[in-house]
């Protein structure tokens, strides 16, 4: 294995917001929570996916992102 689970998933969570998979997209973003990618490095791929891809593609994994961190926080 040349990646570890981090940047593994980190590259997951960037094509799965290309497809329009919200369902995995979810999963993904909260295997990347657990384990150890922070909510500021998830903004951060969040931002380059709003330059890169596009704001739409972005939206939605900054609303999946921000529903997930909710229900973290009860």
């Amino acid at each position: 294995d040349n990646l570890d689970y981090s940047s593994r998933e980190i590259g997951t969570v960037a094509a799965l917001s290309t497809l329009g998979v919200p369902a995995q997209l979810r999963s993904h973003l909260n295997i990347c929570l657990t384990v150890g990618v922070n909510e500021a490095k998830l903004n951060h791929l969040i931002s380059i996916l709003n330059d890169k891809v596009g704001k739409k593609e972005a939206d939605e994994a900054e609303g999946e992102l921000k529903n997930i961190l909710k229900s973290k926080a009860k």
